[in-house]
């Protein structure tokens, strides 16, 4: 359609109708893009991605991929209604490791995060929604998931991991009985 380096981008709705995919094998070995990984690589600000439910996804991704989000590397649109739960995700490189989606400048709504163990390096920022975000993120929660990040790190929260620009706006969510290998402190930001 005339755009360029867009390949990846996803500019229109994706409904899924209330079903689950199992057994989701995210790679960055497969796309034009390597560097990160999704089920949705860049969400586009025109685009929305509701209804989708994801069951024992995991990553296997190369030692550059800097983005793993199960529904979404990148968002810059609106994510609605859509899970993650009892998925595996490793970071091999610095980067970002969302169950939602890795990075957020756009919408979250209606979302969770149940049972999911994430694994970063040092610098790694990790989220149980997402790990980088502005914008906003309403009405979701994230339970039971473990974060398993480098000795250094302190970009970890159970909903944000960090925001992007200072702007975030998180409404109606919460936390619950999550597990960071970080024996000071549990936070949801």
């Amino acid at each position: 359609d005339g755009r360029s380096n867009t390949d990846t981008y996803f500019y229109d709705t994706f409904d899924g109708e209330g079903h689950t995919i199992s057994n989701l094998i995210l790679s960055d070995r497969i796309s034009n893009r390597i560097g990160d990984t999704g089920l949705f690589s860049h969400i586009e600000k025109t685009g929305i991605v509701k209804n989708v439910h994801i069951y024992n996804a995991s990553s296997v991704t190369s030692p550059i991929c800097k983005y793993i989000g199960v529904i979404a590397a990148y968002n810059d649109g609106r994510i609605d209604n859509c899970s993650v739960s009892n998925s595996t995700l490793y970071s091999m490189k610095e980067g970002r490791i969302g169950t939602i989606c890795a990075e957020s400048t756009g919408v979250i709504t209606n979302c969770y995060s149940y049972d999911n163990k994430l694994y970063g390096t040092e610098t790694t920022y990790i989220g149980g929604i997402a790990a980088m975000a502005d914008n906003m993120i309403i009405n979701c929660y994230s339970y039971k998931n473990e974060f398993n990040p480098g000795s250094n790190s302190d970009k970890i929260g159970s909903i944000v991991g960090a925001t992007t620009r200072n702007i975030l706006n998180i409404r109606n969510c919460y936390t619950y009985h999550n597990q960071e290998n970080i024996s000071n402190w549990y936070s949801a930001i």
